[in-house]
């Protein structure tokens, strides 16, 4: 069985240990109806329906009386109100998991929340200060946030096919989160070889204190044009974040890596590399729903002196509308000192229509 098959076999026992193992939870499975959550507009508007979460400075919000998920700027909302469970962050890193005090009698000031923790105290929030909220359901099942990619191109001049396929999950759970990306993309072009570039990529993250985070990364890239059949990359680090608003995430992760990189060509040796780890991220969104993220991973390595890798993402996406959005990437894999006949750069470019729920 070749290395390719061994991957996937033992990527798919991997997906179904963890699977298993966080539906293994002592907690509740059955999911809380919150369809009469309530959300007052500074205008005096008041709209019902579920509130679902709110990143980047909006909050999205479910109502029977609109076809779409509404978008509603968090900076004009005056006051929520909810049965469920959710996870609160703050400007200051401040996580609160509670639900909302009810306020039969008006006595909480519009502009802000009052927060009931599960050890039954309370804290008051100013809505402003708020940059994050998810809701924390009891089941696995509820605490993911999943969206697919895909998109096509054909150039008739020279009968050039390609196709990109991302898959993205996302799972949070209090002081703990982690993602999921699969990436995979097919070219073709009579006359030549077909290429295949596939990529997994598993992040988790562990809260710390105020601004840190200890994260964890494995990779596993499979890559032809780069002659590579397989480079697994384990290793981790720890996350600074240097700024955090409503509308902007700037990051850094200084850590190390082990790497093992296989390649077709029998002749070339397998590879094994110590690196050091060095991120940068930045994400902005725009409230009309435009968003820009680029992260940028650089791997200096320590047992093999001068050879540095940088894997580079973009991506700038825009809203749709009916949970749907049209996604432009950039994808770039740099090795100064690649193998004998390998190439330095392998990058691509794809426009993608994706699906978040």
């Amino acid at each position: 069985m070749d290395k390719s098959r061994t991957f996937i076999l033992t990527l798919i026992v991997f997906l179904i240990c963890l699977f298993q193992s966080f539906t293994s939870e002592a907690l509740p499975k059955i999911k809380i109806k919150h369809k009469n959550d309530v959300v007052v507009m500074e205008n005096g508007d008041r709209i019902t329906g579920e509130i679902k979460k709110m990143e980047f400075g909006v909050l999205y919000f479910k109502s029977d009386r609109a076809v779409d998920t509404l978008k509603l700027d968090w900076e004009r909302v005056a006051h929520l109100q909810s049965i469920a469970r959710y996870e609160f962050e703050t400007q200051e890193k401040d996580v609160y998991i509670g639900s909302i005090a009810k306020d039969e009698n008006h006595e909480v000031p519009h502009g802000k929340l009052q927060i009931i923790l599960e050890n039954a105290a309370t804290v008051e929030l100013n809505i402003i200060e708020i940059i994050a909220v998810h809701e924390m359901g009891r089941s696995f099942l509820s605490r993911i946030n999943l969206t697919l990619d895909a998109g096509a191109s054909y150039t008739s001049a020279n009968s050039r096919k390609q196709s990109t396929i991302d898959v993205s999950t996302f799972f949070r759970k209090p002081k703990y989160s982690g993602s999921l990306t699969l990436s995979s993309q097919f070219s073709s072009e009579p006359g030549t070889d077909k290429t295949a570039r596939h990529e997994l990529q598993l992040i988790g993250n562990r809260f710390l204190r105020r601004k840190w985070e200890a994260v964890g990364l494995a990779a596993f890239l499979h890559d032809n044009q780069q002659d590579l059949d397989l480079r697994t990359t384990a290793g981790g680090g720890i996350e600074r974040i240097f700024y955090e608003s409503n509308r902007t995430l700037f990051y850094t992760i200084v850590g190390a890596v082990y790497t093992n990189e296989n390649y077709f060509d029998e002749v070339k040796s397998d590879r094994n590399n110590l690196e050091a780890l060095l991120a940068l991220g930045i994400s902005t969104y725009r409230f009309r729903g435009s968003s820009l993220n680029t992260t940028v991973f650089v791997f200096p390595s320590l047992s093999d002196t001068g050879r540095v890798r940088i894997d580079t993402s973009f991506y700038w996406k825009w809203d749709i509308g009916r949970d749907l959005y049209l996604k432009l990437n950039f994808l770039d894999n740099y090795d100064n000192t690649p193998p004998p006949e390998g190439i330095n750069h392998n990058s691509s470019i794809s426009t993608t229509v994706g699906w978040s729920f």
